[in-house]
């Protein structure tokens, strides 16, 4: 009679024949044949959960393999931990509710700034909410953090939940879908009422889809739920900070399940949007801002969220003083937000945010007006703020020959005298870094 670890091992080879090793391999992983005879087999799993999922997708497949190996089909037994669980497993009468019923409001299509990067993403977003997800399902949204994407996901749920009151509209976060399947899988089990609740939906939307990576037993309760909504034709809408393809250790049919609808990019947000973001918000906390109030916070963080949260602040502040916000109370909010120490790549940074060019740019070689001028004003900055060496200047530059930042800082100094354009120029970036 061959060991029951060999024996084991031959089941799950047979399984993998009859099944996509996909969809076997993630439930299989550290699970043990424990006992074996003619009228139980008792399989030891990591937890209920594997329990739960093997017993009903995979009790038929284990006890065929059985025979074929044994030649006898006993009852199937899991264990994990002290606990065992057979193939009727008792289903408690309820669950708490896994998504909540309202979206934020605030997240509409017509409070969200669409521009030249993020319009396709806009557009479609628009049309899976006004057709349900009738001329393209799923819908996936990926790109970088505070670009919008929640934004949109929230404005498909609003629409679609004022176009269509009856319909089951369900938001949820990844982590707390890893949560919520991680819970029911512990607790005497829920699991299959958990899922009810997913595949009752009339439209199942998940946002952060990137955090399911590590959880590839959930990822594959998530492909069951995709195969669900995607044969009854109901719509799918999904958010991630990179595309499908892009992520490391996704279930490659979960991949291919998220992107066989529309992939719409949200890059990151330029200058020019975060202002108007900024001006909008403003507008409905405080009013309208002064142009160097606006521009400082745009030079603090490229993270969206907290320049909202800061404008926050700055609207109890007014609410508070009942004056005009000034650039030194914006200084004072986010002190924590800027270094006491200012340094080369700061002015590079702040500079080229207010030229619309990039850091690197500034440090590259390239002679186009577009980049030589502003380069000259940061070079000059980082004389004028920091009192560097011209070697100094010139490394924080990538250049070896100093005499290029000399004759930058010396062209900045002569046209600075009778260039009004210029002096607001070097006025507001100086407001913005001291």
């Amino acid at each position: 009679m061959p060991k029951k670890k060999d024996i084991w091992k031959h089941v799950i080879q047979i399984i993998r024949t009859n099944y996509d090793p996909a969809h076997v391999d993630p439930w299989f992983f550290h699970t043990q044949l424990k006992a074996l005879d003619q009228n139980q087999a008792v399989i030891h799993v990591p937890n209920r959960f594997v329990a739960i999922w093997l017993k009903e997708r995979f009790l038929e497949a284990i006890q065929s393999a059985i025979y074929k190996i044994c030649g006898y089909r006993p009852d199937i037994c899991f264990t994990y931990g002290s606990n065992s669980i057979s193939p009727k497993i008792p289903l408690p009468s309820s669950l708490p509710p896994v998504f909540q019923s309202a979206f934020n409001q605030k997240y509409t299509f017509e409070t969200f700034i669409p521009d030249n990067k993020n319009r396709f993403a806009y557009a479609s977003a628009l049309t899976f909410a006004e057709s349900c997800g009738q001329q393209f399902n799923p819908l996936f949204i990926f790109g970088p953090l505070t670009v919008g994407k929640t934004h949109l996901l929230h404005a498909v749920g609003n629409r679609i939940s004022q176009n269509n009151p009856s319909l089951k509209v369900g938001y949820i976060s990844s982590k707390k879908f890893i949560s919520h399947l991680s819970s029911a899988a512990k607790s005497q089990d829920q699991i299959e009422r958990l899922r009810s609740q997913f595949i009752s939906l009339d439209l199942f939307i998940l946002d952060d889809i990137q955090h399911l990576t590590d959880y590839p037993i959930v990822q594959t309760e998530l492909l069951s739920i995709c195969d669900h909504f995607l044969a009854h034709k109901k719509p799918l809408l999904f958010a991630a900070n990179r595309s499908p393809a892009s992520m490391d250790n996704l279930n490659r049919n979960l991949a291919s399940r998220l992107g066989a609808g529309i992939l719409a990019e949200i890059p990151a947000l330029d200058h020019q949007t975060k202002l108007m973001i900024l001006e909008r918000r403003a507008a409905d906390q405080v009013g309208p801002l002064a142009d160097d109030v606006l521009f400082y916070l745009t030079t603090l963080t490229d993270d969206l969220s907290t320049l909202l949260n800061i404008l926050d602040c700055v609207s109890q502040l007014n609410r508070e003083n009942r004056q005009p916000i000034e650039l030194t109370d914006i200084k004072r909010v986010t002190k924590h937000l800027t270094s006491d120490t200012l340094t080369i790549a700061q002015i590079q940074g702040v500079v080229a945010e207010h030229f619309g060019v990039s850091p690197s740019e500034l440090a590259s070689d390239k002679r186009e007006k577009r980049i030589c001028y502003p380069r000259h004003v940061a070079i000059y900055l980082c004389k004028e703020l920091l009192g560097l060496s011209l070697k100094e200047i010139a490394k924080g530059f990538g250049k070896k020959n100093h005499s290029s930042m000399l004759y930058a800082i010396r062209s900045i100094e002569n046209k600075i005298r009778n260039d009004r354009n210029l002096q607001e120029h070097i006025k507001r970036l100086r407001d913005a870094l001291i």
